[in-house]
């Protein structure tokens, strides 16, 4: 049995990521057009709460939801990830694209501190794009 190169481990991890970065912006995207209430995955007490986060001022830039973003934002990097199967060449390209994506997560925590309240949900978001940073990292050094 052939073992898995790195490249394709980084690669396939990429996909995984992107595919929960879906769920999980979809899921945010959700909750800001139809606010949770108590007993909600998302409010867990008054300092932990998505829909203090996603209905607030910092939930849209130019009228759009950041969560709605954050879906474009992820099938952005599938769609680089699967040309990087292929070709190689767009490794800069999917790096540069974690980069911006990890210059937005620090806005949003900017926000979650101006807000005193943490979004569970957007923090696994936030972990999942800094991982994709770093995979991206490892691909585009490569």
């Amino acid at each position: 049995m052939k073992v898995m190169n790195k490249r394709k481990i980084v690669l396939y991890s990429l996909i995984v990521i992107s595919l929960l970065g879906i769920f999980l912006s979809g899921y945010l995207t959700y909750t800001h057009y139809n606010p949770p209430t108590d007993g909600s995955v998302c409010v867990i007490g008054e300092e932990d709460s998505c829909s203090l986060v996603t209905t607030s001022v910092y939930s849209k830039i130019f009228g759009i939801p950041v969560a709605l973003l954050g879906i474009a934002w992820f099938v952005m990097l599938g769609f680089l990830t699967i040309t990087l199967f292929t070709n190689k060449k767009y490794a800069r390209e999917i790096f540069s694209w974690t980069i911006l994506g990890v210059v937005f997560v620090a806005y949003f925590i900017f926000a979650e501190i101006q807000l005193k309240t943490i979004c569970i949900i957007c923090t696994y978001v936030h972990i999942l794009t800094i991982i994709s940073f770093v995979l991206s990292y490892i691909l585009w050094k490569k």
